[in-house]
């Protein structure tokens, strides 16, 4: 598998960086954990992305699949942070509304098309035909 090697001081890390996350800034990323880590983000993406096949029972591979685990885990917690600073005020709203796409969430503006005094569209069902004759040529 491409990447990373996942150690256990890697797991430990990741662990310390959850419990701790506001000493490295206002919320959990997946960035913040990779410098702390000394990888670079994209190495922890793949590590996400390119799980270990289920029957590889390796040591590598159950840490790899903990450390998808915890990799959820910040996701998740980011996910909450932006919800609880966008409703009690303590996040710029717009920051959280762009962050938040990330989280699967959008902006849906209604349209309702209506007639003449909010009632229903009329449609003309009647239809021209124009015959135009062809001059030669």
């Amino acid at each position: 598998m491409p990447g990373m090697t996942v150690t256990e001081a890697h797991i430990k890390q990741t662990k310390l960086y959850l419990a701790n996350y506001e000493e490295y800034g206002i919320m959990p990323s997946v960035l913040k954990l990779a410098i702390t880590l000394g990888v670079n983000r994209k190495t922890l993406t793949n590590v996400k992305s390119n799980p270990p096949k289920t029957k590889d029972h390796s040591l590598q591979a159950k840490l790899k699949r903990r450390m998808i685990i915890l990799l959820e885990l910040v996701h998740d917690m980011q996910h909450d942070v932006l919800l609880e600073g966008g409703l009690d005020g303590s996040l710029n709203s717009n920051i959280v509304k762009l962050a938040l796409g990330k989280h699967g969430y959008s902006e849906k503006k209604e349209q309702q098309i209506t007639g003449k005094d909010e009632g229903p569209v009329i449609i003309d069902n009647h239809w021209t035909i124009h015959v135009v004759k062809a001059g030669k040529k």
